[in-house]
């Protein structure tokens, strides 16, 4: 019985001591979450995560304690972790209403409309009553029907956030739906006047002002583009695109006077800021020159406000003046001044990373990087730097990772934005690119370079009307900018819009600098010659060279218009009439001769023009286009012995040449010495991995002649880039790297149209051919079979031997296939 009893007492015993930890984990919880409490209300935000932290090991399910850390990671913008939390309450407590509410307004900005509908939908179920929740539920409206294209049910919406805004006027959601409303029905005025109240309730709001500045942009509102970039630049003194783009529209204005006064009294305004005394530094050196900037940083070192960021600045002003020994000297002093670990160390050793980058010491810049990271590992300008590192490396993800974790920093920064572009170019996510290339664009408020890089890939692809449209807004903020003229006749030429292009022609003479004049010259020959007045063309180049105007250049185009023509006869007689008037004392002589050498290799001469090349050499050994017109004219004679030597020969003169060397590699994969060639590639694409021709050609030799799965995995990584393209010979490269993976639908995708717009390239018709056999369809595979080996008759490479082979096994092969028609 006494046993009984002390069984029973140790088992109450053991349960007491089990409900007691119960009780005791709980209690360390609840006291850790209050500990929590105080200590944000203490302003310390920091120590409170830990708290909150330790009350998750303790107990995972405490509701207020995740609410909490989720709230002060959406404060810190940690979206991320903010959008986590709040799931993981909504799964723990299906009907809290605040947890949902909260992950529908994130997910309504970040635009995860998927996210929102469904969590607005939640919470509406809840409390449908509640006011801030029916702009979310009219948003997410909005956006179901803008998807859908429901006209009506968008202009429900529409109407449903008029109402919203009548009872909360400061409703960013609300504001938002109106504009975008407005702006798709094209009512630019009435857009402008909502966004002016918009702006009254959300003052600081940046994208509220962007849209603006967009608008009067397109409705070509000069006056009201300035007062708005006036107010920007006040509002957001640290955003550097905005000072920019209003000293753009000074000078657009003929008034740099004008923003040299503006941004001195932002400086005298601005009392001790640091931020507006950058900007005129800037302005300094866009508009006055590096001198003026560096007198003015002078004065700025000697006022003491922030020695070290306008010593620093000092040194980048060198740096680009071209006293680069100087600058890295001074940055080296400041860093080793610098050594505490803080923003202001780290932003040095950046600086210096990107300097060394620049001179050739790469190495070293990739410590310097390494560096920051390990201290801070989300330094923007140190991300930026490793991801450029990352994409020539081919290693795409671990790139867009980094710049990913850049944009959460800095989420409209024009310079991170166009790296995720390169980024996705390489990775042959060509969609993401675009869209990367417009943010970039759009970001950077219609800077030039943001504008061309934009516009070029839109000319690429022929989509001329938005090149148009990109390049129209740059010009606006930069009209005296010739690249961005230079692009816009791209964009009339390739629209064939001649008086449009003509009216370019006008605007470069208006710019009247040499260069401007230069391609307003060769741009009108050109129109002239799309008109059929070719005398005209040629008489415009000849009044040209009268004039002293680019002698050389004009000459050039008479020849190659004439010849153009099929007027030999005529370049013939020009080009002795040019040698007769040309001193050998003319700065302008060795480029005549070499006109004339090429010409004379033009009507055949063969050996004439080799000697004629040969004594320019003579003169010069160092013109690398003579070198290359030289080996050009021996292969074109059939003397491919001759030409390997040459190569070799001025390849011991300028051994750095990229294209000498691709030269060679062409030549010696000719010759059949293939692993030689793909050497060479490999040698270029180490120097130059963003070149596209480079990655094409050695891509293509590798999966044309090597198996193993190592060289194909490695060919794909090189040719990533190349998905999706519309130039026939980068998709021949790209369908058969597929079709060796045994991705036979995404090869035929690129192999089809390259086979038609490459009719006389065995290589490709071969390729089409092994993707027929290999989806079985044997009739339309004999067919291109058949086309390669007519186009390899005679060849000796194992590949046309190959290809003899199986026609050979194909032909005494029956087969019901009908072939595929011509």
């Amino acid at each position: 019985m006494r046993n009984a009893s002390r069984l029973l007492s140790a088992v109450l015993l053991t349960s007491a001591l089990a409900l007691s930890a119960c009780d005791s984990v709980e209690d360390k919880a609840e006291k850790k979450y209050q500990n929590a409490v105080e200590l944000v209300n203490a302003g310390e935000v920091a120590k409170a995560v830990v708290e909150l932290q330790t009350v998750f090991k303790l107990d995972g399910e405490h509701r207020d304690a995740r609410m909490m850390y989720a709230r002060l990671k959406r404060d810190e913008g940690d979206i991320e972790q903010a959008f986590g939390h709040f799931l993981l309450v909504t799964e723990q407590y299906p009907e809290d209403f605040e947890a949902h509410f909260e992950i529908a307004r994130l997910a309504v900005d970040l635009s995860a409309w998927q996210e929102a509908e469904k969590h607005a939908r939640a919470a509406a179920e809840i409390d449908p009553d509640y006011p801030d929740l029916q702009p979310l539920l009219v948003a997410v409206d909005y956006s179901a029907a803008s998807r859908n294209e429901d006209e009506a049910a968008q202009l429900a919406a529409y109407e449903r956030a008029r109402e919203v805004l009548v009872a909360q006027p400061d409703s960013l959601v609300g504001w938002q739906i109106v504009v975008d409303r407005l702006m798709r029905e094209g009512k630019t005025t009435e857009a402008l006047e909502a966004l002016d109240e918009a702006l009254t309730h959300r003052p600081d709001n940046a994208q509220f002002h962007q849209l603006k500045l967009n608008l009067l942009a397109q409705i070509e509102d000069l006056d009201g583009l300035g007062a708005q970039l006036k107010e920007m630049v006040e509002r957001f003194p640290e955003n550097r695109e905005v000072r920019t783009a209003l000293v753009r529209w000074y000078i657009a204005n003929e008034d740099p006077d004008g923003a040299e006064v503006f941004v001195r009294d932002l400086v005298a305004r601005a009392g001790d800021e640091v931020p507006p005394r950058i900007a005129l530094v800037q302005f300094l050196t866009q508009v006055r020159g590096g001198d003026a900037a560096l007198v003015e940083l002078d004065k700025l070192i000697e006022e003491g406000l922030a020695d070290a960021t306008f010593r620093l600045i000092k040194a980048s002003v060198l740096f680009d003046m071209g006293q680069s020994e100087t600058a890295i000297e001074q940055v080296e002093a400041l860093s080793q001044q610098h050594t505490d670990g803080s923003e202001e160390a780290l932003n040095i050793k950046t600086t210096l990373a990107r300097m060394l980058v620049a001179d050739g010491d790469k190495a070293r810049a990739e410590e310097l990087v390494d560096e920051v990271l390990s201290q801070d590992p989300g330094d923007t300008n140190a991300l930026k730097l490793r991801a450029a590192w990352l994409i020539e490396d081919d290693q795409v993800r671990d790139a867009v990772l980094a710049l990913r974790t850049a944009l959460d920093q800095a989420p409209r920064d024009p310079e991170t934005i166009t790296l995720l572009a390169r980024a996705y170019e390489r990775g042959g996510n060509r969609e993401l690119m675009a869209e990367s290339l417009a943010l970039a664009f759009e970001a950077s408020g219609a800077a030039p370079a943001e504008a061309l890089r934009y516009a070029q890939h839109l000319i690429t692809n022929e989509k001329y009307l938005t090149a148009e449209d990109v390049l129209i807004q740059a010009l606006r903020l930069s009209p005296d900018s010739v690249p961005l003229l230079r692009s816009l006749s791209e964009v009339y030429l390739g629209m064939n819009d001649l008086p449009r292009a003509e009216q370019v022609v006008t605007a470069l003479r208006n710019v009247n600098t040499e260069d401007a004049v230069a391609l307003a010259n060769g741009l009108q020959a050109a129109v002239l010659q799309r008109m059929a007045r070719t005398d005209e063309s040629i008489a415009l180049m000849q009044n040209m060279i009268e004039e002293g105007q680019s002698n050389l250049s004009a000459q050039t185009a008479i020849v190659r218009t004439r010849l153009a023509n099929g007027e030999v006869e005529e370049a013939r007689a020009y080009m002795n009439q040019v040698l007769a008037t040309t001193p050998e004392d003319s700065p302008n002589y060795l480029g005549v001769q070499f006109l004339n050498a090429a010409l004379t290799a033009t009507e055949g001469q063969y050996d004439e023009a080799r000697g004629m090349y040969r004594e320019i050499l003579d003169t010069d050994n160092t013109i690398e286009p003579v070198w290359r017109a030289l080996v050009a004219t021996a292969v074109r004679q059939g003397a491919e012995e001759d030409a390997a030597q040459i190569v070799d020969e001025a390849l011991a003169i300028l051994p750095e040449s990229a294209n000498l060397w691709w030269i060679k590699a062409g030549l010696v994969e000719r010759g059949g010495r293939i692993d030689e060639a793909i050497g060479i590639y490999e040698d270029l694409y180490a120097k130059d991995s963003s070149s596209t021709i480079i990655a094409n050609n050695l891509a293509s030799l590798i999966t044309t002649y090597r198996n193993d799965e190592e060289s194909l995995q490695r060919a794909f990584v090189i040719a990533r880039r190349l998905r999706g393209s519309t130039i026939p010979a980068f998709q021949d490269t790209y369908g058969w790297i597929a079709y060796r993976l045994g991705n036979y639908d995404e090869a035929l995708e690129h192999l089809e149209p390259a086979a038609v717009r490459l009719t006389g390239d065995p290589t490709v018709q071969y390729h089409l051919a092994k993707t027929y056999m290999a989806v079985d369809r044997p009739g339309d595979a004999r067919t291109y079979l058949e086309r390669a080996v007519e186009l390899w008759d005679g060849s000796e490479l194992d590949l046309a031997a190959q290809a003899r082979e199986e026609l050979a096994a194909m032909t005494s092969a029956p087969t019901d296939a009908p072939a595929a028609s011509e």
